[in-house]
């Protein structure tokens, strides 16, 4: 099974309907189907593309990656899409499904737009869930060893520099490693 196009008379792909479909390149879907499950998609290491009839009323696609219609949601960037190693989210996509991106190895990054507001999961019952999630910032003071690699300069070892002006390089970039 390597390149599937779904029938008019289909109107939904269930959840995991494609899941594990290994040698699946491609997969067009018409402009019937007005619902896609969870995990449709899924395992599909060599999906290359999914392509969305023009016409359809729910779904689109952009240079193979599924959307929703609208726009504010990115649903599933295939697993097999080895054209791009970094992927610009368009701005206006305010939604990532989970698992969008689940898989995509050949990507190195993506660059989110400020319009998103949510990414993945949201079921507090299995521990996983964007509105409980905390970013917790601690960083309240710069290593003193840090510090001593900068005293240690060679403005510092020339005196071309005042102990304030010293003082005022910081670390530059390490101060910023975890």
């Amino acid at each position: 099974l390597a390149n599937i196009q779904i029938s008019s008379s289909i109107t939904s792909i269930g959840s995991q309907a494609f899941y594990e479909c290994k040698s699946l390149t491609s997969i067009k879907i018409p402009s019937s189907v007005t619902s896609i499950g969870w995990c449709a998609f899924e395992h599909c290491a060599s999906l290359t593309g999914i392509e969305v009839e023009e016409n359809n009323s729910v779904y689109k696609d952009d240079n193979g990656v599924l959307y929703k219609k609208d726009g504010t949601e990115i649903i599933k960037y295939p697993e097999g899409k080895t054209d791009l190693s970094e992927y610009y989210i368009p701005e206006g996509v305010t939604t990532i499904q989970d698992q969008a991106f689940w898989r995509c190895e050949s990507l190195r990054s993506v660059i989110l737009p400020h319009s998103l507001k949510e990414i993945g999961y949201d079921n507090a019952n299995i521990d996983i869930d964007y509105r409980t999630c905390e970013i917790d910032i601690n960083i309240t003071k710069q290593s003193s060893d840090i510090a001593m690699g900068v005293d240690k300069a060679l403005e510092a070892k020339e005196n071309n520099m005042s102990d304030e002006e010293i003082e005022a390089i910081g670390a530059g970039d390490q101060g910023m490693m975890f």
